[in-house]
């Protein structure tokens, strides 16, 4: 499905919700919904607000509580990363695997088809599962490149220290 068509009909379970609870279908509420599944990452209440306050007059508890709607009509899910809760757009979306660098916390996500097999004649106990979402936890090439660079940096100055001691050995 794509992110789009993702969008139009989570838009539209936000608004029949809205519609059927007497609530107001604010633009606000559209803008985060709209975030969560147009830019495709995660995100914190607090970068929510952030962002929405930027185009809105709007206050930390209305981001908080709109969060919290979309999370209860199961329209974004909760997940951990680097003792955070973030937040990702998720419906239309049941198989999925994520990669998380353990360094920067970044994230990326990859469609897997298989992956419910895998949890083939698993037995739930007074559990329905609605979603199968993996997580691999590693590092990411760019941290890597990172490391790789310090590593030699380090090991060129430790070089240059020991070329100093031995100039100061034989002088002595």
């Amino acid at each position: 499905m794509e992110r789009e068509e993702r969008f139009q009909d989570a838009k539209a379970i936000l608004a029949r919700y809205v519609q059927e609870n007497r609530m107001r279908n604010t633009p606000e509420r559209l803008a985060i919904l709209e975030m969560f599944y147009m830019e495709e990452k995660e995100f914190t209440p607090q970068q929510v607000f952030e962002t929405m306050k930027e185009r809105f007059a709007v206050s930390r508890a209305t981001v908080y509580n709109c969060v919290q709607l979309l999370y209860k009509l199961g329209l974004i899910i909760r997940i951990e990363i680097d003792n955070q809760i973030k937040y990702q757009a998720c419906f239309g979306e049941r198989e999925y695997f994520r990669t998380v660098c353990t360094r920067c916390g970044k994230c990326r996500k990859f469609l897997a088809a298989n992956l419910s097999a895998a949890f083939n004649g698993v037995k739930y106990n007074r559990f329905h599962p609605e979603q199968i979402v993996a997580s691999v936890y590693g590092i990411c090439s760019s941290c890597q490149s990172k490391a790789t660079r310090l590593r030699k940096k380090l090991e060129k100055e430790d070089a240059f220290k020991e070329e100093l001691r031995e100039l100061q050995k034989r002088k002595n």
